[in-house]
């Protein structure tokens, strides 16, 4: 089961983008790639996927030293991690590894996450 804690904008970005911060509950297993959003103008190669995806603690407040790209054999039981995503339209679903959920609105960045910083791709 995935659960969207918090999206966050990116106001230093030069383009749209947020940070999504996901956990994920009971993973058998799960590529990050398998987040992203349908752009019905385009085949699903060219939809927005996770940028600077990082692990986080159960608590959300440290970086989980990972690899990357993170191995999928590491996102298994109940994982927490942020990741941007460029371009997101809030008005349609995230395709998540439990299938499609609604994005909530954005809210502040919690300073708990003041560790996770913006770096152009």
């Amino acid at each position: 089961m995935v659960e969207i804690i918090g999206v966050y904008q990116v106001p230093d970005a030069p383009e749209p983008c947020y940070l999504v911060e996901v956990a994920v509950t009971d993973s058998p297993a799960f590529d990050v790639g398998e987040f992203t959003q349908e752009d019905p103008g385009e085949p699903r190669e060219n939809w927005q996927v996770p940028y600077d995806e990082r692990v986080l603690n159960s608590e959300g407040d440290e970086v989980v030293p990972t690899p990357s790209p993170i191995a999928s054999e590491m996102l298994t039981g109940n994982v927490r991690l942020v990741f941007f995503m460029h371009y997101l339209d809030l008005s349609r679903p995230l395709h998540t590894p439990s299938g499609e959920i609604p994005i909530p609105e954005p809210s502040e960045q919690p300073e708990r996450l003041s560790m996770v910083t913006y770096e152009e791709p």
